[in-house]
């Protein structure tokens, strides 16, 4: 029986094209970061700890400084659990990690909140 997927993404998907699509609050991240100008970044970058890879959403491996978008999967108990864990390995191996929310995303605070963090790691701005 051949089953045809229902939408352009799970055909994607189905032919191994398309891995993850961005959230709506990633996207809308994504933009305010090139709006500012920052330094190209890595998206769902693989973090290696002793126990499992994790993913690490934005990420400026030169710089060790990552944000993690913090979206609505991320209430489900063992999902929240899993990204404390994924934060205490990264902040060990000297990450800087800045986690944030729709609501900071969409206020445009968080964007502020990036900019300065990224600044204290090495990144001039330019």
């Amino acid at each position: 029986m051949n089953v045809k997927p229902k939408t352009l993404l799970q055909h994607a998907r189905a032919q191994g094209k398309v891995d993850r699509i961005d959230s709506r609050i990633e996207a809308t991240l994504a933009q305010q970061l090139r709006a500012e100008h920052f330094p190209p970044w890595t998206r769902n970058h693989l973090f290696m700890a002793p126990e499992r890879k994790f993913e690490l959403d934005f990420c400026w491996a030169e710089h060790k400084f990552a944000i993690e978008v913090e979206g609505e999967v991320h209430r489900i108990k063992a999902r929240f659990h899993e990204d404390i864990r994924k934060h205490w390995y990264a902040m060990r191996a000297g990450w800087t990690v800045l986690r944030l929310d729709g609501r900071v995303i969409r206020s445009g605070e968080g964007v502020k909140w990036a900019k300065e963090m990224i600044e204290r790691v090495g990144w001039n701005g330019r």
